[in-house]
């Protein structure tokens, strides 16, 4: 009975341990591929899908814009940050993350749809409290105006 606690708890242990030893191109792929996104992949590795492509004004790094956003990580789909209840939130685009200010430019106003980025073009190895270091991050986005 012992040696069968012994064999379970290592199991455990290793499960844990193994829990997501996926590359980051493994698992910005996985969440590509299990979400059925359809886009291109940009320059720096920045996945864009935009699905509802329109004719509508595209921002610049020197304009402000208002979205509504929800931001997942990659890894395990857990939501880490959102616009609540519909607020909008405002942000001049050269003051937000590098995956941003090279990615929302590729959504027109009123253009729905999402940004995978590797951890490098997210947070990187020096996030603000309460996000995880070194993360790949999804951003599903609203472009509702430039300011």
């Amino acid at each position: 009975m012992k040696n069968l606690l012994l064999v379970l708890f290592a199991g455990l242990i290793f499960m844990s341990c193994n829990k997501d030893q996926r590359s980051e191109d493994e698992m910005i792929s996985d969440f590509i591929e299990e979400n059925g996104l359809v886009g291109s992949f940009m320059a720096d590795g920045i996945f864009v899908s935009v699905e509802n492509a329109t004719s509508g004004t595209h921002p610049n790094i020197n304009n402000s814009v208002e979205v509504l956003y929800e931001g997942k990580y990659v890894s395990d789909g857990k939501v880490f940050d959102s616009t609540k209840n519909g607020n909008t939130a405002t942000f001049p685009l050269r003051n937000v993350i590098v995956g941003w200010q090279k990615g929302i430019p590729y959504f027109g106003v009123g253009e729905k749809g999402w940004l995978v980025l590797p951890a490098n073009q997210a947070y990187g190895s020096f996030p603000p409290s309460g996000i995880r270091a070194d993360a790949p991050m999804a951003f599903y986005i609203e472009l509702i105006s430039i300011k």
